[in-house]
């Protein structure tokens, strides 16, 4: 597969395109027709604003999807082999047509003088050493530096490269789609109160229906978007907080859901023993209590159950999950190898209360515990899938994209 340099690089994604024509449908429908509804002292300063508003968000866009989120070592040794051989792959992805966009790029993309010392680990897929921190994309078949997620929505990878400009790109879309429906809100409830038809004025009589069903239609259309948009913006400001990346967090909740998954299973055995043992012993309503705390604890009200979940493991590193989720490191095979037994085990033992569960829980072990190749492709499924979302999504590979 061809390593796709940027958001620009073909092949284009069917979010990238609707959101590009999302945005120019949105600047046409207020030129065309919300600005001609506003008297004109007030309408030229918010069509001003409105349209400062779509200029950040295609600035800050076409950067974050122009700049090259590829891990630095990467990047570095793709160059050396272009440069001894320009008919191989790597000569590929530096070539450029066009008058101004070599230019840009260059700009956008400085040369890269010199390597800051850090962990290394070897990526199987690009076949060379990378930062410890970077991530294999399927989607763009390279190792993106500080990775962060997949985006769908502008069809790159993000990395620490390209974040500042991807987190603005939100905000900017979010500020643009509260104003955008602020405006509509307004024209329509003023075309209940006042009794003269403001349409009518600028347009042919009989077409005010069509005018307001339009202005309805983007009004709702902002509202999903704000919607999206603002748990994005929220889940981001979280993560800034946390000091983690989308894929961290992503890890990070994984390890939690296995380890409340053991946890739960081993309550289950110890439910079992007690049950047994007061049986033994005569103690009928001892019985009936414990189960009827299980049928409370399904239920979700926990209190109502006399047993309480043992006592979670020390939470893991967030570095150390994400270097072994990965399974690109150098140390990887064996670190992951591990973890898969541990998990493996586990969930043995918790097989021995709990069937069912421990069909759940091999299900994910067996996942976490093949081949570090396999399971770095796992994890990256895992990440495009889930944040392209709202997140985008957010993305995010989880899908971002986690837009």
């Amino acid at each position: 597969m061809k390593r796709r340099r940027n958001g620009f690089s073909t092949p284009y994604s069917v979010p990238q395109i609707a959101a590009w024509i999302a945005l120019v449908l949105s600047f046409l429908e207020f030129i065309l027709f919300v600005s001609p509804l506003m008297p004109l002292e007030i309408s030229i300063p918010v069509t001003i604003y409105f349209v400062a508003l779509i200029v950040g968000v295609v600035y800050f866009g076409s950067r974050t999807q122009l700049m090259d989120p590829i891990d630095l070592h990467l990047f570095n040794d793709l160059r050396a082999l272009s440069q001894e051989d320009s008919t191989n792959n790597a000569s590929d992805y530096f070539h450029i047509t066009g008058k101004c966009l070599p230019q840009l790029y260059q700009r956008l993309n400085p040369e890269i003088t010199s390597l800051p010392e850090e962990e290394m680990k070897q990526c199987w897929i690009c076949e060379t050493m990378v930062a410890d921190h970077s991530m294999h994309c399927k989607f763009c078949n390279k190792c993106v530096y500080h990775f962060d997620h997949h985006c769908m929505w502008l069809n790159t990878c993000v990395g620490s490269h390209n974040y500042k400009d991807f987190f603005r790109t939100m905000c900017f879309i979010f500020a643009m789609e509260v104003s955008h429906f602020v405006i509509h809100l307004v024209l329509l409830i003023m075309s209940f109160v006042d009794d003269s038809d403001i349409a009518d004025d600028w347009i042919v009589d009989g077409f005010a229906e069509l005018v307001y069903a339009v202005l309805l239609f983007f009004a709702l259309f902002n509202v999903v978007s704000i919607l999206l948009i603002g748990q994005l913006l929220q889940f981001h400001v979280g993560l800034q907080r946390d000091g983690i990346t989308t894929y961290q967090y992503i890890v990070r909740d994984h390890k939690r859901k296995r380890e409340r998954l053991r946890l739960e299973d081993e309550l289950r055995g110890q439910r079992t023993q007690k049950i047994v043992a007061a049986r033994e012993q005569g103690k009928l309503l001892e019985v009936m209590r414990l189960r009827i705390g299980d049928q409370c604890r399904s239920a979700g009200c926990e209190m109502c159950d006399p047993l309480t979940l043992p006592e979670p493991n020390p939470e893991p590193d967030p570095e150390a999950g994400f270097a072994a989720a990965l399974g690109t490191g150098a140390n990887a095979g064996d670190d992951e190898s591990d973890d898969g037994l541990d998990v493996r085990n586990a969930d043995a033992d918790a097989g021995r209360n709990s069937t069912n569960a421990y069909a759940d829980n091999e299900a994910f072990s067996n996942g976490s515990g093949k081949s570090e190749h396999d399971s770095g492709d796992n994890e990256r499924d895992d990440g495009a899938n889930g944040f392209s979302l709202a997140n985008e999504n957010v993305a995010s590979p989880y899908e971002e994209d986690t837009s």
